[in-house]
């Protein structure tokens, strides 16, 4: 297998990851495809990597770095049905780890957003659990007492998420005010997002440093 990121829109390879995008997660969960098309073009910091087989894309990720955070956001991985369980995301999501590394060779770590496995269908929830192991398997680490919210996707309405962080250096906890500077940035860079009523309950909070477990 291939790994390779993909810079130019005129190709198979960008067509195939954009069918792959807009495949794998439900419609009101996701950008639509046209803005994820437009902020590969026109921000530096945003990429698409790709993983080939036999000349086909068979897995996708999205990454955002922050380099005045020294971080990085996974916006979305993605493997297509017929490879899931064969190891390609390990591999993906291995690979996007270490090139975001190489990008940011002072970083602090790279953050994922997870969905919440409290739910009551109880195949979704198993689904969310082996989600958040998969992570685990990598070294992420929840960031404790945070009250991520999802910017709202089409209307619907916000999604409370866990705020995982794959650490590059040892760190036991980040500050508030760092985690108010990257939800904030992230909110408007990732999403488009420039309000600041996601923010209140975790601009409450009374702690100066938040776990990390």
């Amino acid at each position: 297998m291939e790994f390779k990121a993909v810079r130019t829109t005129n190709s198979g390879e960008f067509d195939q990851a954009l069918q792959i995008y807009s495949s794998s997660f439900p419609s009101v969960e996701t950008k639509p495809v046209n803005k994820v098309v437009k902020m590969l073009l026109k921000d530096k910091n945003y990429h698409l990597f790709v993983i080939v087989k036999d000349g086909s894309v068979v897995g996708i990720s999205l990454l955002y770095v922050f380099k005045r955070l020294r971080s990085g956001l996974l916006d979305y991985i993605a493997i297509i049905p017929e490879f899931r369980g064969q190891g390609v995301g390990e591999e993906l999501f291995r690979r996007t780890l270490n090139r975001f590394k190489r990008m940011c060779p002072n970083s602090i770590g790279l953050f994922l957003e997870v969905q919440k496995e409290d739910v009551e269908d109880l195949i979704e929830r198993r689904i969310r659990k082996n989600r958040i192991r998969f992570y685990r398997g990598f070294g992420a680490k929840k960031v404790g007492n945070v009250d991520y919210l999802l910017p709202p996707q089409h209307g619907t309405k916000p999604e409370e998420m866990h705020l995982m962080i794959v650490p590059t250096v040892k760190v036991k906890s980040l500050s508030k005010e760092f985690l108010l500077d990257l939800i904030k940035t992230t909110y408007v860079k990732v999403y488009g997002y420039r309000q600041d009523d996601l923010l209140k309950k975790f601009s409450r909070t009374k702690m100066s440093d938040l776990p990390l477990d």
